[in-house]
């Protein structure tokens, strides 16, 4: 479900854009964080903390970047953004959280 939600919100144009690291955050951390979220039974309040911890991730490792080097930022870094939405929703310590991004990094 988080897959074909994130690929409608990229099809449809349902997403937000990072101007200054060129990134469309909301089309991977938004479906990640609602299916993982909804899955543990997390409140609203943990959801919308999680949407926008994930986008922070997200974007600053776009911001990271310098130069267009041709690369779909959002697809580069999403996975390491939606590993870090998940692992933190699924109450992992920090160690596991990193342990996660690095999984999504490859």
């Amino acid at each position: 479900a988080a897959f074909a939600n994130s690929f409608l919100a990229s099809a449809l144009d349902f997403d937000s854009l990072h101007q200054v690291g060129v990134a469309h955050a909301d089309i991977i951390v938004v479906p990640t964080a609602v299916a993982v979220a909804e899955d543990v039974g997390a409140s609203g309040k943990t959801l919308v903390a999680s949407i926008a911890a994930g986008d922070d991730v997200l974007c600053r490792l776009c911001r990271s970047t310098r130069g267009n080097t041709g690369w779909f930022y959002s697809s580069l870094y999403g996975p390491i953004a939606g590993a870090a939405v998940a692992a933190g929703l699924l109450g992992a310590d920090s160690r596991v959280i990193e342990a996660a991004m690095g999984i999504g990094s490859m």
